[in-house]
């Protein structure tokens, strides 16, 4: 008994080193950016692994757009993206080349105060530059951003806008009449009085899918549905910090148990 505690604690230790050098070393998180221009998607659903650009010790929506042009923007963020420090706060300057200014940005799917605002793991980031002359475009997002289905199985997506009240206070309604795309096409699935919409991909793959609206300027909003044949599923792979500490408990067990050999003599 007092061998397997000994075993056991030595293990806990070794695990706890590994750790905290593997903590040491993380310098960035991963947020997911989409960008629209004037109503056409140009980068979606990106995972970009965020870095402190300015070195203020916070990763924030600028950093986040910044790595997201220098990671799929051709030149990188020094030909596509730009911002800059006014009496409103940090600002942007230029968003996928375009330099007119009329910008739009949002973080899970909420308005925001800056570019300076922080991002954490797993945020998304959506920017867009304006389609209409007047600025009325209407953000507008999917209740479900990402999701794997099988071949066959119904979805239902919810749409939704986000706007403010008389008194300028944020709110989000239902999108009714609104029309999804498929591959920039529009198909036949049309929201109802709730926002709501029920679809059925027919093909195995990644299925990409916005919506446009006749009445109104929609930012368009973005759902990833991955389709999968059930036959052909596997038992989901171990990763992370699981896959880590199995392979580090097979690893350490040799040194752990010399470590113990060495203590009994």
């Amino acid at each position: 008994m007092k061998r397997t505690l000994t075993l056991i604690t030595t293990l806990c230790l070794l695990l706890s080193l590994l750790a905290f050098g593997a903590s040491a070393q993380k310098n960035h998180t991963i947020v997911t950016v989409t960008i629209a221009v004037k109503g056409e998607l140009v980068a979606t659903q990106v995972s970009v692994p965020v870095e402190d650009i300015d070195g203020d010790g916070v990763f924030t929506i600028n950093d986040a757009l910044h790595c997201a042009h220098e990671q799929v923007y051709e030149g990188g963020a020094d030909a596509g993206y730009g911002s800059y420090t006014s009496e409103y706060g940090l600002s942007m300057s230029k968003l996928w080349g375009d330099e007119s200014g009329a910008y739009g940005y949002y973080l899970n799917n909420a308005s925001c105060m800056s570019l300076a605002d922080p991002v954490k793991n797993g945020d998304y980031v959506t920017a867009f530059v304006y389609a209409s002359s007047d600025w009325s475009d209407v953000y507008t997002y999917f209740d479900v951003s990402a999701k794997t289905v099988e071949l066959g199985q119904e979805i239902t997506l919810t749409l939704m806008a986000a706007g403010y009240d008389e008194s300028w206070n944020p709110i989000t309604y239902p999108v009714e009449g609104a029309t999804v795309t498929f591959a920039g096409n529009k198909t036949g699935f049309v929201t109802d009085a709730e926002g709501k919409v029920t679809i059925c991909p027919d093909t195995t793959g990644l299925h990409v899918y916005s919506a446009t609206h006749e009445s109104m300027t929609l930012v368009p909003p973005v759902c990833s549905i991955n389709v999968v044949k059930a036959e052909a599923e596997a038992p989901e792979e171990e990763t992370g910090c699981k896959a880590i500490v199995g392979a580090s408990l097979l690893a350490l067990l040799p040194l752990a148990y010399l470590c113990m050999k060495k203590r009994e003599n």
